[in-house]
């Protein structure tokens, strides 16, 4: 993990001195050290803990204990669970109707050759007794 070096302001150059005369050095309220701090990026850490708060405190459990946010984190994996139970029963159900229905067609289309042979059958019948 690399280092920030933390950047530094830039401070004007050696003044020409034309211009000396339009600088204020009477002015007692600025310091002559003008450094700004410049603060480094949050680290994984720091980072994490502003997740997990901001988290805590869209389930409006801001200071609530790890146990209750444990509790709710479980609640909700079980719903999803019993969600992807339901789905599956649901498409196993759906599943066995289309089943169900391709033996009907399956059995009716039997049905509808056997009444076709029979059908040949008396009209080979007829045909033979006149």
């Amino acid at each position: 993990m690399e280092k920030q070096k933390p950047k530094k302001v830039a401070t004007p150059g050696v003044c020409s001195p034309t211009r000396l005369d339009s600088i204020n050095l009477e002015d007692n309220d600025v310091s002559h050290n003008d450094n700004v701090d410049l603060e480094r990026p949050p680290g994984r850490k720091a980072e994490k803990e502003r997740l997990n708060k901001r988290k805590n405190k869209d389930r409006g459990n801001e200071g609530g204990s790890p146990i209750l946010i444990l509790l709710e984190d479980l609640k909700e994996d079980r719903k999803k669970m019993n969600d992807k139970k339901i789905e599956m029963y649901e498409r196993s159900y759906l599943q066995e109707q289309e089943k169900i229905d391709n033996e009907k067609k399956k059995t009716q289309t039997e049905q509808e050759k056997v009444d076709n042979e029979k059908e040949t059958i008396r009209m080979e019948q007829l045909k033979e007794g006149e």
